[in-house]
């Protein structure tokens, strides 16, 4: 089977079974009269405010009030007249999204911090991959960020000189890529080094954390970023710990002997 005819397969399956003008999600419903759309919904209640069909941001919202509450939505629109037809299919391909999303990946909890000790997350022990999404991170004084594992309960910390990494970054200035490495750092450095302590040379980067519930297994972060410095960079690397090989219990992100500011959320792959 082709890829393009497994993900049109994969689409059918997503898509809701219900009658025209009818979606419904699993765990959110709402409705809005004919032609609108629903502009705002308390979490876990019905609530609603309509938009006209007549107003472009209608289904702008809608999109930013699925994406904001990461969850499915599921729009109910009765009704709809046939000049509503093409935000059916919005609609349609919108909950497609959402359906996947759902299916895919469970988000555990975002930590956000403002010139605090880390952002951290314990307790891996539902996923056998996960998905950790960073952006706009920097350090209080210049310093390396870096990505730390843990093991047990309660989580203690692989802080000492025995994470490898190698990071390949690209910069705007150049087309031939500058390699950094190291097999000694007290943490996995996605941007491959020190950055500067501001919002402007921040680093966003998001990857995978592969088999942490697996003795025996390495567990490596492999990951795709993009910051700031002299030029502007995108990167990719792969890092482990390599003192052993335990279950991974928890995953943070520090700044190297100094605060951090950022924000991070963390996915459960559902494989």
């Amino acid at each position: 089977m082709t890829r393009a005819l497994a993900f049109v397969f994969l689409l059918m399956w997503a898509l809701p079974s219900h009658a025209a003008g009818t979606l419904v999600g699993p765990i959110l419903t709402y409705s809005c009269p004919p032609g609108q759309f629903a502009s705002s919904l308390a979490s876990g209640t019905v609530a609603t405010t309509c938009l006209s069909n007549s107003d472009n941001t209608s289904l702008a919202n809608f999109i930013a009030l699925g994406l904001a509450q990461q969850q499915t939505v599921f729009g109910k629109l009765p009704n709809l007249s046939s000049s509503g037809a093409g935000q059916i299919e919005n609609a349609r391909g919108l909950s497609t999204l959402f359906a996947l999303q759902n299916r895919f990946a469970t988000k555990i909890s975002t930590q956000t911090v403002a010139a605090g000790a880390s952002m951290t997350f314990t307790g891996l022990t539902a996923y056998l991959t996960y998905f950790l999404a960073c952006s706009q991170v920097f350090p209080a004084l210049t310093a390396e960020i870096q990505v730390q594992f843990g093991e047990g309960s309660p989580v203690t910390w692989n802080t000492s000189g025995n994470y490898a990494w190698s990071n390949m970054a690209l910069g705007s200035n150049s087309t031939t890529a500058a390699n950094a490495v190291s097999t000694t750092d007290n943490g996995i450095s996605p941007a491959g080094g020190a950055i500067s302590p501001s919002l402007v040379n921040s680093i966003d980067f998001w990857g995978y954390l592969n088999d942490v519930t697996l003795s025996g297994a390495v567990h490596f972060f492999t990951w795709t970023g993009a910051t700031k410095g002299t030029n502007y960079y995108v990167s990719n690397g792969a890092g482990t710990w390599t003192s052993d090989t335990n279950p991974v219990t928890g995953v943070r992100v520090i700044a190297a002997g100094q605060n951090v500011t950022g924000k991070c959320s963390l996915y459960g792959l559902n494989q």
